[in-house]
C-alpha cells in the first residue's frame, strides 16, 4: 500500500478517535453537572427550606439536571416519587400541577426503563385516580413479567378489588399468603368490599319505598 494512503488512513483514524474522545468528555461533563444538581436537590440545603419552597426549588434543580443529562432513570424515579408524595397542599388537597409533574417524571423514567417496579407502581397509582380498571390492567401486565414477587400480587389484589373484581382479588391473595404483605392486602380487599356493600345499602335506602 502506498505510504500516502497509509498516512491518510492514520489521519482519518486519529480524527475519529479524537472526535469520540471529545464527545465522551462532553457527555461525561454533562452527566457530572446533572449529578451535582441531583445531589443538591436530594441532599443539599434545599431540604431545609419550608415545604412549598423546597418543592419548587427541588423541581427547578431537577429540570435543570434533566436538560443536562436525561438518561439517569434513578433520578427520574426519585423526582417522580418526591413530587407524588408532596402532591397535596397543607389542607390535604391535591395540587393538579404536582400530580401532572409526578406523571411527567414517571413517564420520563419509564421511557428509559419500563421494567422498574417503582415507576410501574406509580404509573398504576396515577391511572387509578381516573380508573381502577385501567390501573388493574396496567399492573397485571407487570405482574405477568415479574410474577414471583408477593408484593406485586398484593397490589394486584387491591386494584382488582377496587375495580370490582373480587374473585380476581381473592385469587391474587393466594399468591401473597405467608408473606409480610398478606395482612395489609387482605385488609385492602375487605375495605373495598365493605365500601361496595355500604354504597349498595345507601342506594337501596334512597329508592322510593313501595306502599
Amino acid at each position: 500500500m502506498h505510504h500516502s494512503t497509509i498516512r491518510t488512513y492514520r489521519i482519518v483514524a486519529g480524527v475519529i478517535v479524537l472526535a469520540i474522545s471529545i464527545a465522551g468528555i462532553v457527555q461525561g461533563s454533562r452527566a457530572g453537572i446533572a449529578q451535582g444538581l441531583y445531589w443538591q436537590a436530594k441532599f443539599g440545603s434545599v431540604k431545609d427550606y419550608p415545604r412549598d419552597v423546597r418543592l419548587g426549588a427541588t423541581l427547578r434543580r431537577c429540570e435543570s439536571a434533566y436538560r443536562w443529562y436525561p438518561y439517569n432513570y434513578w433520578f427520574s424515579i426519585w423526582t417522580a416519587e418526591t413530587v407524588w408524595h408532596e402532591r397535596c397542599d397543607r389542607l390535604g388537597r391535591e395540587v393538579p400541577e404536582r400530580v401532572d409533574g409526578a406523571a411527567l417524571w414517571c413517564d420520563r423514567g419509564l421511557a428509559l426503563n419500563r421494567h422498574k417496579s417503582q415507576l410501574r407502581l406509580l404509573k398504576a397509582r396515577l391511572l387509578e385516580r381516573d380508573s381502577a380498571a385501567r390501573a388493574m390492567r396496567y399492573w397485571e401486565e407487570y405482574v405477568e413479567w415479574q410474577f414471583w414477587e408477593p408484593y406485586n400480587h398484593a397490589v394486584l389484589a387491591e386494584l382488582r378489588a377496587k375495580a370490582g373484581d373480587y374473585a380476581g382479588a381473592v385469587a391474587a391473595l393466594e399468591w401473597v399468603g405467608g408473606s409480610r404483605h398478606y395482612e395489609q392486602a387482605a385488609r385492602m380487599v375487605n375495605e373495598a368490599w365493605n365500601r361496595e356493600l355500604q354504597d349498595a345499602r345507601e342506594k337501596s335506602e334512597s329508592l322510593p319505598q313501595a306502599r
